[in-house]
């Protein structure tokens, strides 16, 4: 939503807010303030001024019939501090946790074997329970308590035929299963008791051909699924009602990854290029940038802040800035020490701090770790790999929230 021009009156300032204003609140600072539309559809952002003007700087996509709204203040800001990391890789089927140093280095790897070769892992980062999806017939997903570090085999289930996609949802209650056989996605919920998850006895989601790689909002708002068959994006609301009409696409979604406002879709195709679909809060995608890369990338992952995305590949690594205002990227120049041919996934801790690319080909299998710079660049202390996964197919960390 675009800001409307302020018309001023009697020393007011007045800004359109969005459809339905509901629950309003400004945070502790007095520099922001928050409007929640009625429904949850948008969460609108404004900039207070120091003479009590208002501007729009930002939306938020809500959560779907939500009326609430809730501002915490403290001293500090909240942090995140990775502790344990977890990657699944299918060259041995194993399942490896590492402690997470400081320097954000991989330490004490504890692994045990899947049932098949895992395709897809997630998790929440601060929550006990870890899921992972293995490529046999059902059931095909696994759950696992986790404390401190250490993982316990809980339940299997999962109703896939050819899993290609899972996800959690951002309240831990529910997770979701894409299989590219029926372009089916299956709805799992969490027992209530660490690692006990169950199938939902129901309709399942009708995607599309194809479906694949599978992520949610942050808000747990909408569910988003890649169409790789039918080259088409599928959105749901779990927790809506009204269908969303599938979004036409130009080539075939390979990877994707919402941005932490809600407010963008990353999307690599076959066609070389990453796209930057905007989304409108409420089912709308609409492509806004889409520059070339040096060949097709299977992994992209977005920083916290929203402000970096990154590209994995053949042909290596790149990065773009994501620019809020003119809602396009720009490549951001990476100097490396070490060849990133053959990467085949990138990820990004919780805390925003570091990012790790797998590289696996017939020669080399290993993790390598970077630390993002505050321009979107990369530093690295070692050209040596942190960790040396047999195919890695998937990595999620777990976090100290303070």
């Amino acid at each position: 939503m675009t800001p409307a021009s302020p018309s001023v009156a009697a020393g007011l300032t007045q800004q359109f807010a969005a459809a339905f204003p509901g629950e309003m609140a400004v945070d502790p600072s007095g520099k922001f303030l928050y409007l929640l539309g009625i429904g949850g559809d948008i969460v609108s952002v404004y900039q207070v001024a120091s003479d009590g003007t208002v501007t729009q700087v930002n939306q938020i996509a809500g959560r779907d019939l939500k009326e609430g709204l809730l501002l915490i203040g403290g001293a500090n800001p909240v942090t995140w501090s990775p502790n344990y990391a977890y990657i699944a890789s299918s060259g041995d089927e194993k399942l490896t946790s590492y402690t997470v140093q400081t320097d954000g280095s991989l330490n004490s790897p504890q692994s045990q074997s899947t049932a098949a070769a895992p395709i897809a892992a997630a998790t929440l980062p601060w929550g006990s329970d870890l899921l992972v999806a293995v490529s046999s017939a059902p059931p095909n997903v696994t759950a696992y308590a986790v404390s401190n570090g250490a993982l316990s085999l809980g339940s299997s289930f999962g109703e896939a035929t050819q899993p290609a996609g899972l996800v959690m949802d951002p309240s831990g209650l529910m997770a979701f299963e894409a299989d590219s056989s029926n372009g089916n996605i299956y709805e799992y919920f969490y027992g209530d008791i660490p690692c006990i998850w169950s199938n939902v006895v129901g309709p399942v989601f009708a995607a599309q051909a194809g479906a694949g790689p599978v992520v949610t909002d942050p808000s747990g708002r909408f569910l988003i699924v890649a169409n790789e068959t039918a080259e088409s994006i599928s959105l749901f609301e779990p927790e809506g009602s009204a269908p969303i009409s599938p979004v036409s696409l130009s080539y075939t979604p390979l990877a994707i990854v919402m941005d932490p406002t809600g407010n963008y879709l990353l999307v690599s195709g076959d066609d070389n290029e990453l796209h930057m679909l905007v989304s409108n809060g409420l089912g709308q995608l609409t492509d806004s940038s889409h520059p070339l890369l040096p060949g097709i990338a299977s992994s992209i992952a977005v920083e916290p802040t929203g402000h970096f995305v990154y590209a994995a590949g053949s042909s290596g690594l790149s990065a773009f800035s994501i620019n809020s205002q003119t809602q396009a990227l720009a490549p951001v120049t990476l100097n490396l020490p070490v060849s990133l041919a053959s990467a085949n996934g990138v990820y990004i801790d919780p805390s925003g701090k570091f990012l790790y690319v797998s590289v696996s080909s017939s020669n080399v299998n290993a993790l390598y770790l970077f630390t993002i710079n505050g321009d979107g660049t990369l530093s690295s202390t070692s050209a040596a790999p942190v960790a040396t996964p047999n195919h890695a197919t998937s990595m999620v960390f777990s976090a100290q929230v303070q």
